[in-house]
């Protein structure tokens, strides 16, 4: 069994990184004035975009009027 850690946000997952806890994949950007001021560090130049965000909800939770009504105008407001 891995032993593991669970993060819920990027913030954390950094934080906990800065801390001395691990290595953190988090997105540059989001994160430069931790690496300007030399907080973190980015071992490789390499970074990786997807493009955007993900519309996620929970598989146990049926999707209700309020969250199709959201997703609706987001694509709405993306797409304009």
């Amino acid at each position: 069994m891995t032993k593991s850690i669970v993060f819920d946000s990027s913030i954390a997952m950094v934080e906990a990184a800065m801390q001395g806890a691990g290595v953190a994949l988090a997105p540059p950007l989001m994160f430069s004035r931790q690496l300007s001021s030399g907080a973190l560090v980015q071992p490789f130049d390499t970074a990786v975009s997807l493009g955007g965000y993900w519309l996620t909800r929970l598989q146990t939770r049926p999707e209700t009027h309020a969250m199709a009504s959201f997703r609706e105008w987001l694509l709405t407001a993306i797409n304009t």
